[in-house]
């Protein structure tokens, strides 16, 4: 048996379009372009079943195929932690001072 999050898919030399049902019914459903890359296909997949009772992709207020695309791609190059910050020699000294203080170090 199929799922209502359930999406048809098919391909052309460098795209993958995914047809997603809208949660909504009686909503037509939308066509994704996603470039053809087995770790973009997952994650949407992926997101579709874990949060299709709330989305919005395939409903009136379904976003844009470039804000899809926007949101692919912060998906895929975040790692999970936040760039690492820079701090000049300054800094780290006038931090290292505050610790002495406190006697932390």
């Amino acid at each position: 048996m199929k799922p209502p999050h359930a999406c048809s898919i098919w391909a052309d030399e460098d795209t993958f379009f995914v047809e997603m049902p809208s949660p909504i019914e009686g909503v037509a459903p939308t066509v994704a372009r996603i470039p053809c890359n087995a770790v973009y296909l997952w994650q949407l997949l992926r997101a579709r079943a874990n949060d299709f009772a709330k989305a919005t992709i395939a409903t009136p207020a379904c976003p844009t195929q470039l804000q899809l695309d926007e949101l692919v791609e912060e998906y895929l190059t975040r790692k999970g932690a936040k760039p690492k910050p820079e701090f000049t020699e300054a800094q780290r000294n006038a931090a290292r001072d505050v610790l002495r203080e406190l006697g932390i170090i």
